[in-house]
């Protein structure tokens, strides 16, 4: 004898190609359609349940539901014995209990118009089957239905519960963000604030410096038309004393011509007088020339002098612009 080939669980999902939840869903539903026997602990089904299989997976996948599976089955397929036996036993126990009433009502009727004995239990029975198994359906339809209802109700508490622990943490969030972009604004501000704050105090500074500049400027300036001033004053001095010297030395170039006349005709000691006394205006009036050049030396160095105060203001411009003084600190101008 060849032997009889059985399936597992795993075995008819990968025959029909169908996910192993859904197989033992399958199994639980059609369990009445679908012959199977114990190896060991583990529970295995025939060639004919996975022909049963085949049937609900192409009734399926053509949009049939549940109910009209189970109909279809119950048409294409008969009902498993074993699962009878236990009605029988219970009907033949209603048959035993009723055994002396049966007889009597019997005895009233007619036999030509009262079925047989056997017909009505049969009927009975088929009536019997039929309602257990309608029960069955209407109870695991029942059941399926309630399971159903409470898996959707605990769904969607999760799903609530879920979604206000997100709105929550979404509302903190967007509460932190909020902080977050008032603080910034708040930084922003006092930024502001403190640059405000500071391109004033820079403003007053280089005011202040414009003012020390110019006052430094004006005092330099004036300096300078005293220092001119007094050059020209000495100039003045210096041209009237040399106009007073050349006009003594025409005069005394004019006694000298009278004296060189009258001492020709004199005597030649007074003459040698005369010219050394020349001689002594001539020199003076050298002194006075010498003293004259060093006067126009001493006003050549006021002028550098002046240049080199320019040119140290030039630099203190550059070094203040360079290095802006503190605030709340006056800067003192360069001496």
């Amino acid at each position: 004898m060849t032997e009889k080939k059985i399936y597992l669980v795993s075995d008819l999902s990968a025959e029909l190609g169908v996910p192993r939840t859904t197989i033992n869903d399958w199994l639980k539903r059609f369990d009445r359609y679908l012959p199977s026997e114990m190896t060991g602990r583990r529970r295995a089904y025939t060639a004919s349940a996975l022909e049963v299989l085949k049937t609900v997976n192409r009734l399926r996948n053509e949009g049939m539901s549940v109910s009209k599976i189970d109909s279809e089955l119950e048409k294409l397929y008969a009902i498993r014995p074993e699962e009878v036996q236990p009605e029988n036993k219970s009907v033949a126990a209603a048959e035993s209990d009723g055994k002396e009433s049966v007889p009597a009502v019997r005895e009233e009727q007619d036999e030509s118009v009262t079925p047989s004995l056997p017909a009505l239990r049969r009927e009975e029975f088929d009536r019997f089957v039929s309602s257990l198994e309608e029960f069955s359906r209407h109870e695991k339809s029942r059941r399926r239905g309630a399971l159903y209802v409470w898996l959707i109700i605990m769904l969607l508490a999760v799903f609530s519960i879920v979604t206000a622990w997100y709105m929550m943490n979404l509302l903190k969030l967007q509460a932190a963000s909020n902080n977050k972009i008032s603080a910034l604004a708040r930084a922003n501000a006092e930024a502001q604030q403190s640059l405000e704050r500071e391109r004033r105090e820079n403003r007053k500074f280089l005011t202040e410096q414009k003012k020390e500049i110019a006052a430094l400027k004006k005092s330099i300036a004036k300096s300078d038309a005293d220092h001119r001033r007094e050059l020209e004053s000495e100039r003045k001095k210096l041209r009237v004393a040399a106009s007073g010297i050349a006009k003594e030395i025409s005069a005394l170039r004019q006694e000298q011509k009278d004296i060189v006349s009258a001492m020709q005709t004199t005597h030649k000691a007074e003459l040698d007088r005369r010219d050394q006394a020349i001689k002594k205006a001539e020199k003076e009036n050298a002194d006075r020339s010498k003293t004259l050049i060093e006067r126009e030396k001493e006003l050549e160095k006021l002028r550098q002098e002046q240049k080199e105060l320019l040119r140290q203001l030039e630099e203190l411009k550059k070094s203040k612009k360079k290095v802006p003084a503190q605030p709340g600190k006056e800067a003192k101008p360069a001496v």
